[in-house]
Order: structure tokens, then C-alpha cells, then sequence
């Protein structure tokens, strides 16, 4: 027959400790590597990270995702929205609204750039995130 075959044995009484195999100690880290695409490829584009900008549940995935770059990224990350011509209100106070609250509306003008929003999407973004911070008590910050 045709083929290779392969055999081994697992000790069960033999302990593996996995820092000395390579499962133990990865050389790079789904979110280094994500940061280091994100921060090579001009930030993250919008419309690319989404499925619609209609949805809470989208914003609040692509919030996720960029809480947990932010630390990996030594420059401002670039949320891009290129190509993003219409968004709902939920959309912007989840993603850009939630994320000036937890960030702190300093942090968030120092580690998060706006780009190709066009000015209609601006001044509901300007909204959302004032009401946001508002109820969040946080609007004088």
C-alpha cells in the first residue's frame, strides 16, 4: 500500500512542560501580528472590518478589536471610513462614542485618528459621543 506511516507513543506518567516546545512559547501573537498589519496598512479600514454600519453588534466587535490593538500600537491607530457613506446613530455612539468614554476623550484624541469621514458622519459622531460622555458623567473631561 501506498503511503506513509507514522507511529509514536505518549507517556501519560511523563510529564511535557509546553514552555520548551514551540506551543508554549509563539514567537508572535495574533494581536502583534494584527497591530503590525494594521499599523503597516495605514489603520484599519472601516467598511473592510464591518459587515454593515447599520448595527450595534458590528460596532461593539470593531470596538473590541481596536481596545485590544491599542496596546500593541507604538502610533496613533487610523480609523479609516473610507467608502462609508451612510452609518446609523447606534453605530457611531457604540464604536466611536463607548470608545472616547472608556478611553477618556484625551486618550482617545491622542491614540485614535479619524480619517475620510466625510462631514455629515462627523457632526453625528460629534453628537453621539457628547451624549455618550454626558451619560456616562464623563462630559467634563
Amino acid at each position: 500500500m501506498p503511503g506513509t506511516g507514522v507511529s509514536f507513543n505518549l507517556n501519560p506518567h511523563h510529564p511535557v512542560n509546553l514552555a520548551d516546545t514551540f506551543i508554549g512559547a509563539p514567537g508572535y501573537t495574533y494581536l502583534e501580528a494584527e497591530a503590525f498589519r494594521v499599523t503597516e496598512g495605514g489603520g484599519l479600514l472601516v467598511r473592510s472590518e464591518v459587515s454593515n454600519t447599520g448595527t450595534r453588534a458590528t460596532a461593539r466587535r470593531l470596538r473590541n478589536k481596536i481596545l485590544n490593538l491599542l496596546p500593541d500600537l507604538a502610533a496613533p491607530l487610523e480609523l479609516n471610513f473610507e467608502g462609508v457613506e451612510r452609518t446609523s446613530s447606534s453605530f457611531l455612539d457604540e464604536l466611536l462614542g463607548r470608545l472616547t468614554a472608556e478611553l477618556g476623550p484625551e486618550d482617545f484624541r491622542k491614540r485614535i485618528r479619524l480619517i475620510n469621514l466625510s462631514p455629515r458622519l462627523l457632526d453625528m459622531a460629534n453628537v453621539v459621543t457628547a451624549q455618550r460622555l454626558e451619560q456616562e458623567g464623563k462630559s467634563d473631561l
